[in-house]
C-alpha cells in the first residue's frame, strides 16, 4: 500500500511539475550528457515597441552586439510582449538551432496583468513592475527599440540607465546607425 501511495505522489508531482519547458529541456539535455556552456555569458535586455515591425533591424543589432563581445554564450532577457520582445526572442530562437546546448537562452518575463490592479488613473502597473523586475536581475546592455516615445520601453530603458546597465537606443525610423 505504502508503495502505491508513493508511486501516485511521484506521478502527481511529475504532473505538477512547475519547472517552465525550457528547464525541463536542459534536465533533459544534461540527463543526456550534454554540457551547457555557461563560461563568459552575457545578457541582454531588450525592451521595445509593441508596434515596431522591423525585425531585420533587431536581428541586425543583436548580430552586430554579439560579434563585437567575440561571440559569448547569451542570454536574452525580455518581457514577452508582441513587437520588439517577440521579434528578438524569435531572432535568438533561430541562433539556437545550430548553437551548442544553451549557448543562447531566452528569459521572458511576462507581465502579471491579472495580478496588479490598475491605479486610480486607470492604468495597470504590471508592465512597469515587470520592467523594474527585468532590470533589477541585471544585464550586460539594455537595447531599446523606440517607435513614438513608447511609454514601457522608455520606462525600462531609463530604469536601465539609472541601474547603470548600459544602453543602446534606436529610435522611431528603424534606420541602424553607420
Amino acid at each position: 500500500m505504502e508503495d502505491a501511495h508513493s508511486q501516485a505522489s511521484s506521478e502527481r508531482v511529475e504532473r505538477e511539475d512547475p519547472q517552465p519547458e525550457s528547464s525541463r529541456r536542459a534536465r533533459h539535455r544534461a540527463e543526456e550528457g550534454y554540457e551547457e556552456v555557461t563560461t563568459g555569458r552575457k545578457r541582454i535586455l531588450v525592451t521595445g515597441s509593441r508596434d515596431w515591425w522591423n525585425q531585420p533591424a533587431i536581428a541586425a543589432v543583436l548580430l552586430h552586439v554579439w560579434l563585437s563581445w567575440g561571440r559569448p554564450p547569451l542570454t536574452l532577457v525580455h518581457g514577452g510582449a508582441r513587437g520588439v520582445d517577440r521579434m528578438a526572442a524569435s531572432v535568438i530562437a533561430e541562433r539556437r538551432e545550430t548553437a551548442p546546448p544553451g549557448f543562447f537562452r531566452v528569459e521572458e518575463h511576462p507581465a502579471q496583468w491579472d495580478v496588479h490592479r490598475p491605479t486610480a488613473g486607470g492604468k495597470n502597473p504590471a508592465g512597469m513592475i515587470r520592467n523594474a523586475e527585468m532590470v533589477a536581475l541585471g544585464a550586460d546592455l539594455c537595447i531599446a527599440f523606440i517607435l513614438n516615445q513608447s511609454p514601457g520601453a522608455t520606462g525600462c530603458m531609463r530604469l536601465a540607465e539609472a541601474a547603470g546597465i548600459p544602453l543602446l537606443v534606436y529610435r522611431e525610423d528603424g534606420v541602424l546607425p553607420s
